[in-house]
């Protein structure tokens, strides 16, 4: 699998679109201070099939191209351990990245909620 080029932080776009995916499952006032918090939280590394596990993913057709820079994931832990992980931003590019070498460690910004 060739190098994947991973940048620092995600991006706006990545924190704006979490924001409108968050607002779909929690109230608005919720989707907005999760997404803060995922702005103040720093970036660790997950391999990709533990996060698609975690996220109770089994397939996905559609891949990304992973020769174009990727923002780090980010991640949304439930208090209930059992709950499923929920990608806010990333599910594409860390499905592809799994179909690719499940092994492979991704920058990620994981929120665990209280």
């Amino acid at each position: 699998m060739a190098e994947i080029s991973w940048r620092d932080e995600p991006t706006e776009e990545d924190y704006t679109s979490a924001l409108a995916y968050l607002q779909l499952l929690i109230p608005v006032t919720g989707a907005e201070r999760a997404v803060a918090r995922f702005r103040d939280l720093e970036v660790s590394e997950h391999k990709a099939a533990d996060v698609l596990r975690a996220a109770g993913v089994s397939q996905q057709e559609l891949l990304v191209d992973l020769a174009q820079e990727q923002s780090p994931a980010m991640l949304l832990a439930a208090p209930d351990p059992f709950a499923p992980l929920i990608i806010v931003s990333g599910y594409l590019t860390v499905y592809s990245v799994a179909a690719g070498d499940r092994d492979a460690v991704i920058p990620c910004k994981l929120l665990h909620l209280p």
